[in-house]
């Protein structure tokens, strides 16, 4: 089920429009707060209302301004919903981040358990997002994709399957887009302290793992979004 806050006419004249996936932790919470600060209308989702409104709380103590969209990614129906809502209010999406994942618990390859929902959230569902936002893109639009080579191995084999099969549908569809856009970005972070990371690697140090901020900083910058940032808050 999609809950989205509707943001006024004012918010509807904005420059920049932002969705971000995965918005509540690691990632997708660092990049929801970076954008914001740079003036992004953003919208936010997440499967924890709870921490949804943890995540605008942060956002609305900086100045800034986000549309929270509460839905389990593995519900087309709420995609499409949450994309109409957006289509509405401004009918353009600028810029998209897809961090929302589902880790699956490591499990040797005969007895996978949740394979199914595993390729629902991180292959079917990135399909429908694909083919329900591909409208509100143009051909300066940009949609980044997450890889991830730190979680991947033994006992993998169900998040590793889905989330190869997501960045192959991905690369797919940036060799398709590449002389017309909108611009496709496979993403590679560095390790960093998220749920993710440390259930497929239980009892990792933090001493060699990199913030999400800082990880969140980088993506921007290499999407030369840094200096936009820096123009509008002098750091």
């Amino acid at each position: 089920m999609t809950s989205c806050h509707v943001p006024d006419a004012a918010e509807s004249e904005v420059a920049n429009v932002a969705l971000i996936t995965g918005a509540t932790g690691g990632l997708g919470r660092a990049c929801a707060l970076e954008l914001t600060a740079m003036g992004y209308c953003l919208v936010a989702t997440g499967r924890t209302p709870g921490a949804l409104a943890d995540l605008k709380e942060d956002i609305d103590a900086a100045g800034g301004s986000v549309s929270l969209a509460a839905l389990d990614l593995a519900d087309s129906n709420a995609i499409t919903g949450m994309i109409a809502a957006i289509a509405t209010r401004w009918n353009r999406l600028d810029l998209v981040i897809h961090t929302a994942i589902h880790s699956s618990s490591l499990t040797p390859v005969p007895h996978i358990n949740d394979l199914a929902r595993a390729m629902q959230v991180n292959v079917l569902a990135t399909a429908t997002l694909i083919q329900q936002a591909e409208p509100l893109l143009d051909a300066g639009s940009t949609v980044v994709f997450c890889q991830d080579i730190h979680t991947t191995g033994k006992f993998s084999g169900a998040y590793g399957a889905s989330k190869a099969a997501q960045i192959a549908l991905a690369c797919q569809w940036q060799q398709e887009c590449r002389k017309i856009g909108p611009d496709i970005v496979i993403f590679q972070p560095e390790r960093m302290p998220t749920r993710c990371l440390r259930k497929h690697h239980p009892g990792i140090s933090s001493d060699n793992l990199t913030a999400p901020a800082i990880e969140a900083r980088r993506l921007l910058t290499e999407l030369g979004l840094e200096s936009e940032r820096c123009l509008r808050t002098g750091k």
